[in-house]
Protein backbone atom coordinates (compact mmCIF):
# COMPACT_ATOMS: atom_id res chain seq x y z
CA UNK A 1 0.00 0.00 0.00
CA UNK A 2 2.84 2.56 0.93
CA UNK A 3 4.35 2.00 -3.24
CA UNK A 4 0.88 2.95 -4.17
CA UNK A 5 0.55 6.11 -2.45
CA UNK A 6 3.89 7.18 -2.98
CA UNK A 7 3.64 6.35 -6.72
CA UNK A 8 0.51 8.55 -6.32
CA UNK A 9 1.84 11.17 -4.88
CA UNK A 10 4.94 11.92 -7.24
CA UNK A 11 2.53 11.29 -10.24
CA UNK A 12 0.10 14.00 -9.58
CA UNK A 13 -2.99 14.04 -11.16
CA UNK A 14 -2.51 16.57 -13.65
CA UNK A 15 -2.56 15.41 -17.16
CA UNK A 16 -1.98 12.04 -16.69
CA UNK A 17 -2.90 8.87 -18.29
CA UNK A 18 -2.97 5.48 -16.01
CA UNK A 19 -3.51 1.91 -17.00
CA UNK A 20 -2.46 -1.29 -15.81
CA UNK A 21 -1.91 -3.57 -19.20
CA UNK A 22 -0.29 -6.58 -20.93
CA UNK A 23 1.21 -6.76 -24.16
CA UNK A 24 2.33 -8.94 -26.71
CA UNK A 25 6.54 -9.99 -27.06
CA UNK A 26 7.61 -7.25 -29.62
CA UNK A 27 11.39 -8.02 -30.56
CA UNK A 28 13.71 -6.37 -28.60
CA UNK A 29 16.55 -6.52 -31.17
CA UNK A 30 17.17 -3.10 -33.24
CA UNK A 31 13.90 -1.79 -34.57
CA UNK A 32 13.44 0.21 -37.79
CA UNK A 33 10.48 2.70 -38.74
CA UNK A 34 9.45 3.06 -42.19
CA UNK A 35 8.04 6.53 -43.02
CA UNK A 36 4.89 7.41 -42.38
CA UNK A 37 4.62 4.96 -39.12
CA UNK A 38 4.27 4.62 -35.76
CA UNK A 39 7.43 4.20 -34.10
CA UNK A 40 7.31 1.82 -30.66
CA UNK A 41 10.75 2.14 -28.37
CA UNK A 42 10.73 -0.68 -25.73
CA UNK A 43 13.02 0.07 -22.73
CA UNK A 44 14.79 -3.01 -21.44
CA UNK A 45 15.83 -3.86 -18.17
CA UNK A 46 18.43 -6.11 -17.06
CA UNK A 47 18.79 -8.00 -13.96
CA UNK A 48 15.98 -6.92 -12.36
CA UNK A 49 15.16 -8.64 -8.96
CA UNK A 50 12.25 -7.86 -6.63
CA UNK A 51 12.26 -4.57 -8.47
CA UNK A 52 8.71 -2.83 -6.99
CA UNK A 53 8.80 0.51 -8.45
CA UNK A 54 10.41 2.61 -11.37
CA UNK A 55 10.68 5.77 -12.25
CA UNK A 56 12.19 7.91 -14.94
CA UNK A 57 12.34 10.72 -17.25
CA UNK A 58 12.53 9.64 -20.92
CA UNK A 59 13.88 12.51 -22.79
CA UNK A 60 13.18 12.87 -27.32
CA UNK A 61 13.28 15.43 -29.91
CA UNK A 62 9.54 16.48 -30.01
CA UNK A 63 9.86 18.08 -33.51
CA UNK A 64 10.88 14.36 -34.74
CA UNK A 65 8.51 12.18 -32.66
CA UNK A 66 5.91 12.89 -31.12
CA UNK A 67 4.47 10.66 -28.24
CA UNK A 68 1.32 8.67 -28.48
CA UNK A 69 1.16 6.52 -25.60
CA UNK A 70 2.66 4.62 -23.32
CA UNK A 71 1.99 0.87 -22.44
CA UNK A 72 4.08 -1.63 -20.18
CA UNK A 73 6.08 -4.39 -22.01
CA UNK A 74 5.94 -7.95 -21.13
CA UNK A 75 8.10 -7.69 -17.59
CA UNK A 76 6.05 -5.21 -16.60
CA UNK A 77 2.82 -6.79 -17.79
CA UNK A 78 1.27 -7.11 -13.96
CA UNK A 79 2.41 -3.46 -12.72
CA UNK A 80 0.64 -0.46 -12.62
CA UNK A 81 1.84 2.33 -14.45
CA UNK A 82 1.02 5.92 -14.82
CA UNK A 83 2.79 9.09 -17.12
CA UNK A 84 2.49 12.43 -18.02
CA UNK A 85 4.16 14.34 -20.37
CA UNK A 86 3.91 18.18 -19.05
CA UNK A 87 6.75 19.16 -20.84
CA UNK A 88 7.12 18.57 -24.75
CA UNK A 89 10.46 16.29 -25.11
CA UNK A 90 9.99 14.34 -22.07
CA UNK A 91 7.63 12.08 -20.20
CA UNK A 92 7.72 11.23 -16.83
CA UNK A 93 6.78 7.55 -15.85
CA UNK A 94 6.80 5.59 -13.09
CA UNK A 95 5.52 1.98 -12.42
CA UNK A 96 4.60 -0.38 -9.34
CA UNK A 97 4.30 -3.71 -8.93
CA UNK A 98 3.87 -4.88 -5.22
CA UNK A 99 4.73 -8.49 -6.02
CA UNK A 100 8.05 -7.72 -7.60
CA UNK A 101 9.42 -7.59 -11.16
CA UNK A 102 12.33 -10.08 -12.13
CA UNK A 103 14.41 -10.89 -14.86
CA UNK A 104 15.69 -9.68 -18.40
CA UNK A 105 13.49 -8.30 -21.03
CA UNK A 106 11.17 -5.33 -22.15
CA UNK A 107 9.33 -3.41 -19.27
CA UNK A 108 8.04 -0.66 -20.62
CA UNK A 109 7.19 0.51 -24.66
CA UNK A 110 6.87 3.92 -25.84
CA UNK A 111 4.74 4.66 -28.98
CA UNK A 112 5.43 7.41 -31.51
CA UNK A 113 3.96 9.12 -33.89
CA UNK A 114 6.81 10.01 -36.64
CA UNK A 115 6.57 13.65 -37.53
CA UNK A 116 10.07 14.42 -39.39
CA UNK A 117 11.09 11.49 -41.75
CA UNK A 118 14.67 12.40 -41.86
CA UNK A 119 15.22 13.52 -38.15
CA UNK A 120 17.04 11.64 -35.80
CA UNK A 121 15.90 11.93 -31.86
CA UNK A 122 18.00 10.42 -28.98
CA UNK A 123 16.39 8.84 -26.85
CA UNK A 124 17.61 9.56 -23.11
CA UNK A 125 16.68 8.21 -19.61
CA UNK A 126 16.94 10.51 -17.10
CA UNK A 127 16.45 10.82 -13.62
CA UNK A 128 15.92 7.13 -13.11
CA UNK A 129 14.47 5.75 -9.13
CA UNK A 130 13.93 2.26 -8.48
CA UNK A 131 13.32 0.52 -5.28
CA UNK A 132 12.72 -2.87 -4.48
CA UNK A 133 9.41 -4.23 -3.26
CA UNK A 134 10.77 -3.30 0.59
CA UNK A 135 11.52 0.31 -0.41
CA UNK A 136 15.40 -0.09 -0.47
CA UNK A 137 17.15 1.92 -3.31
CA UNK A 138 18.26 -0.51 -6.12
CA UNK A 139 21.62 0.84 -8.12
CA UNK A 140 20.77 1.22 -11.95
CA UNK A 141 22.90 1.77 -14.79
CA UNK A 142 21.56 3.99 -17.15
CA UNK A 143 22.06 2.98 -21.25
CA UNK A 144 20.38 5.56 -23.93
CA UNK A 145 20.43 5.40 -27.27
CA UNK A 146 19.97 7.17 -30.70
CA UNK A 147 16.88 7.02 -33.29
CA UNK A 148 18.35 8.36 -36.61
CA UNK A 149 16.03 8.19 -39.17
CA UNK A 150 13.01 5.85 -40.28
CA UNK A 151 15.71 3.53 -42.33
CA UNK A 152 17.71 3.25 -40.18
CA UNK A 153 17.87 0.69 -36.80
CA UNK A 154 18.10 1.90 -33.62
CA UNK A 155 18.42 0.30 -29.58
CA UNK A 156 16.84 0.06 -27.19
CA UNK A 157 17.39 2.16 -24.13
CA UNK A 158 17.99 -0.54 -21.28
CA UNK A 159 17.95 -0.09 -17.15
CA UNK A 160 20.94 -2.97 -15.96
CA UNK A 161 20.37 -3.05 -11.78
CA UNK A 162 23.28 -4.19 -10.49
CA UNK A 163 23.29 -6.14 -7.10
Amino acid sequence: MILVLGFVLFMGSDDTTSETSSTDDTSSEATSAPSDTIVEVPVEVKGAFDLGSLRVEFNYDQQVLELQSVKTGPLGRNALLDWNQETPGMVRIGLVDANGINGDGEILILVFILTLQDGSSPFTLESVEASDTDLKDLVVQINSSQFTGPSDPFTSPSLIFRP
